[in-house]
């Protein structure tokens, strides 16, 4: 199984580039650029060749990797820089939007303009994390709204809001704290049984609730409307 490291590594650009030029040896853009990069590690300042230079050809490699890209994955400010890039998404899907404040989440919208916007998240996790405090920051009311709960506010046929109810992580009484705590009882337990290893340790797991400090603020005596 590849780690998160690892999984980052094979998503970079920089491994997609390196690929390309794996793939297509003889282009003369991917000779100038890998003569250009191996001097530059070598400790000399590559000159210019085939009257660009090693930042102008690895910008065309960027544009080339893509327009071949069918999914392209980016944070929300980076987002921002696809545009600079001449990349057009078609459709734009955002995770963990319960999270995102309404100006971050904004950026996706106003540089791609895409044909389709899917948004995920779950409005009874973490909401927007802001460290301004009400008298030094006129607008932290406003920021502390994320997307999502604006988005669901004002839910129309146009904009449909969907309710995934079933549960696929989790068994036992892990599943009916969250569900009964958080959910109102809506969700579906649905996950495979555990093996009798990983029983014990839910098992042991539970045993802690409501003991002090236990779960780190997470899991309390009294249950929070939100997580």
């Amino acid at each position: 199984m590849v780690g998160f490291s690892e999984s980052l590594k094979f998503a970079s650009m920089t491994h997609r580039i390196n690929d390309y030029c794996n793939a297509n040896p003889g282009g003369d853009n991917v000779q100038n650029y890998l003569t250009l990069r191996a001097q530059k590690a070598r400790g000399f300042n590559p000159p210019q060749r085939g009257g660009l230079s090693l930042d102008a050809i690895h910008a065309d490699l960027e544009q080339i990797v893509l327009g071949s890209a069918a999914i392209v994955g980016s944070t929300l400010d980076s987002s921002h820089d696809l545009v600079a890039r001449n990349f057009k998404a078609d459709v734009v899907i955002i995770d963990e939007v319960s999270t995102i404040n309404e100006p971050a989440a904004l950026v996706p919208f106003r540089d791609q303009r895409p044909d389709v916007v899917i948004l995920a998240g779950d409005l009874r996790q973490l909401p927007p994390q802001t460290f301004s405090k009400p008298g030094e920051n006129p607008l932290v009311e406003y920021l502390q709204i994320s997307f999502a709960e604006r988005w669901c506010d004002t839910a129309s046929p146009k904009f449909p809001v969907v309710q995934l109810k079933r549960n696929y992580r989790q068994r036992g009484d892990m599943f009916r704290l969250t569900n009964e705590v958080f959910y109102k009882s809506e969700m579906e337990q649905c996950a495979p049984p555990l093996s009798r290893t990983a029983q014990d340790k839910e098992d042991s797991i539970m045993k802690g609730f409501g003991q002090p400090g236990f779960g780190r603020g997470v899991f309390t005596r009294t249950p929070r409307n939100r997580v």
